[in-house]
Order: structure tokens, then sequence, then C-alpha cells
């Protein structure tokens, strides 16, 4: 069985449980990067964010350029947030636009900078 999702011209599709196009997330020490151009190096770190290990830090979407607007989204392309990096890099308290916390599981996000280059991955919460 396929799912294909489009999230602001972002097209994420292939077997359930898995989106193409983005990496696989892991937990390691160092930042994630997804990259959509060679200009653009967006990190995502604590990814995936866990409560037993990062409770009180805040996930980081890092090198996304001045201006650029993060838009994380559920798995079924629900708007969750949408975050300014005005100095390139953005803090997401892991709350949605009412400002309630957010559930388990993975999440995608659009980056676009300030000239409409777009990156996208996806990120993952455990709570």
């Amino acid at each position: 069985m396929l799912l294909g999702v489009m999230v602001s011209g972002a097209v994420f599709g292939g077997p359930i449980g898995q989106l193409t196009n983005a990496p696989a997330p892991t937990r390691s020490k160092t930042p994630s990067t997804t990259t959509a151009s060679p200009e653009t190096d967006v990190r995502v770190y604590p990814n995936p964010w866990r409560v037993d290990k990062d409770a009180g830090v805040p996930l980081t979407f890092d090198h996304a350029g001045s201006g650029a607007t993060i838009k994380i989204y559920t798995i079924s392309a629900r708007l969750v947030r949408t975050l300014s990096a005005e100095e390139g890099s953005a803090q997401w308290d892991l709350t949605n636009s009412d400002g309630k916390k957010v559930a388990s599981g993975y999440y995608l996000y659009v980056v676009t900078d300030s000239t409409g280059n777009k990156t996208r991955g996806k990120l993952a919460i455990i709570r």
C-alpha cells in the first residue's frame, strides 16, 4: 500500500511508514542535515526529540537562512506550526499554533528561504 502526501509543493510518498526524499530519523550526537540545494544545509536537532533525554530542550532548526519560514506538518499534511528564522535559526517548543503540546510521532517540515528555495524533511517526537 502506498501513501502520498503533498505538503506546500513538496511531495512525500512511498510505502506506508516511509517518506521518500527525506532521511530516516536517527539518534546521533551530530544534528541531522537535509539538503534541497547546494546552498541550503538545514540542521534539525535533537532528532528524534525524546522526553527522557531532551525534556526542556526545544527542537532547533539551524542554517535555515536569514528570513526563512519553517512550516511543520503532521504526517497527514495538517499544518501544526509556522516558525520564522529571522537570523537563520528557529526553535520550536513542540507546541501547535494553539499553544498545546504536540503528540508523539513523525512530523514533516518545509523550510522556505528568502529566495524561495525549499528544503524538506522529517523529524520525530517521542514523549
